[in-house]
């Protein structure tokens, strides 16, 4: 699939007028014919959003209808299921929808594209997005061959060809291109399942780094501190605290400097009298074999 044919899908599935202005609904339908899709980008709803948005709703109605498809005798969400499951917290039984017959190949088109090109999703949903778009973009089916591809792709001649078809479909999204997202968002998809739930559920991305880049046994620790509100240069000195190595004692000190063969060089000939006079006075294990 060309990046045009991408554009095309986009804007002959989405419900908006030429000046930008929403259409009209179709319909109302009832919310027990709806089902989520399975494109929708976005994994974790924040409940106390939803809620928010569930009491805005009831006061005001739906002002941005869903997008579905037909499947079966029931539809199936290309976009807006924040809204839809506000609408069932509302307590209403219709929502008005947009119904537009599309492949699932064109559905998934324009859930990630609506997706992306709207605030909110966290860094994790939006690599997962742009990976989903880019393996579509590319003709692979599995996700993990699609990112081995990107990082492939990404490194200088490795197939410019192949990698320009990738950034002509990032660049309909704004933003970063395919060696920025490589860099920066696709090795997000790598990080520890417990770091890439915490950052779904709004740890941000650096705070998520700090975390990522300390000793395993910290991690929980650290995780625990970001989710209490600790700020990076907290997390950071918190590192370096645990990991600053302990204070030598007097014998730990000088069991270290009689190791160094340039210290012992470095002696005076009375330094080296006064060393030996010392040893000599020393307890009985000091000068055994």
């Amino acid at each position: 699939m060309t990046a045009d044919r991408f554009a095309r899908s986009i804007t002959s599935a989405l419900p908006v007028s030429r000046g930008g202005a929403v259409r009209q609904a179709d319909r109302m339908l009832p919310i027990s014919e709806i089902k989520p899709g399975e494109a929708q980008p976005r994994s974790y709803f924040d409940e106390p959003a939803l809620a928010r948005l569930a009491a805005d709703i009831a006061e005001r109605g739906i002002l941005q209808p869903v997008l579905v498809r037909p499947v079966g005798m029931a539809y199936e969400l290309v976009d807006g299921e924040r809204r839809w499951r506000a609408a069932q917290l509302a307590g209403l039984e219709e929502i008005p929808a947009f119904i537009r017959t599309m492949t699932l190949e064109q559905a998934r088109l324009a859930a990630l594209s609506t997706a992306l090109n709207r605030e909110g999703l966290t860094p994790i949903e939006e690599a997962r997005a742009k990976l989903s778009l880019a393996a579509l973009e590319l003709g692979i089916d599995d996700l993990e061959a699609a990112r081995l591809e990107l990082g492939r792709l990404s490194r200088p001649a490795a197939d410019p060809a192949r990698a320009a078809q990738v950034d002509a479909l990032f660049a309909t999204l704004g933003g970063e291109n395919l060696r920025s997202f490589a860099k920066n968002s696709l090795p997000l998809l790598n990080y520890p399942p417990e770091l890439q739930a915490a950052m779904l559920e709004g740890l941000d991305k650096a705070k998520a780094k700090i975390i990522k880049n300390a000793p395993k046994q910290l991690r929980e620790d650290l995780l625990s501190m970001a989710k209490s509100g600790a700020a990076c240069a907290e997390l950071t000195n918190f590192v370096k605290a645990v990991q600053k190595p302990a204070t030598l004692s007097c014998a730990e000190e000088v069991a270290r400097k009689l190791g160094r063969r340039k210290w012992r060089e470095s002696l005076t000939s009375e330094q080296a009298e006064a060393l030996a006079t010392w040893l000599a006075a020393a307890p009985g294990f000091v000068n055994r074999g």
